[in-house]
């Protein structure tokens, strides 16, 4: 039996890692009063909340509030909203496996 077969479904590594929900805006653009246009997407991950000291896009020194973990492609300048917040991403790293496939994405906000 394949190890990433689990009751007829097939699962991802960290799949079972996500308990929680939350709603993943992916940013499409932006309107006439400079806001971003978004298309809303409920998505289950795991988020942690914690202060960490990286480096964003722009090689600059800023404070992320948490991480998330999700199988959604999340890129920089998207929006997380969970518990009625929204968050910017200010840093996103793909969480690959030995074979080169990546299983997960690993978001800073």
């Amino acid at each position: 039996m394949d190890s990433k077969r689990i009751f007829g479904e097939i699962m991802g590594i960290y799949t079972h890692l996500y308990n929680q929900k939350s709603i993943f805006k992916k940013v499409t653009g932006k309107d006439s009063y400079s806001k971003p246009i978004t298309i809303d997407k409920p998505i289950d991950c795991r988020i942690e909340y914690k202060n960490k000291l990286i480096t964003n896009s722009t090689g600059q020194q800023a404070t992320s509030l948490g991480n998330l973990m999700c199988d959604e492609e999340i890129i920089i300048g998207d929006i997380i909203n969970t518990q009625g917040r929204d968050y910017k991403v200010i840093q996103s790293n793909p969480l690959v496996d030995f074979d080169g496939v990546t299983q997960a994405y690993s978001v800073d906000f």
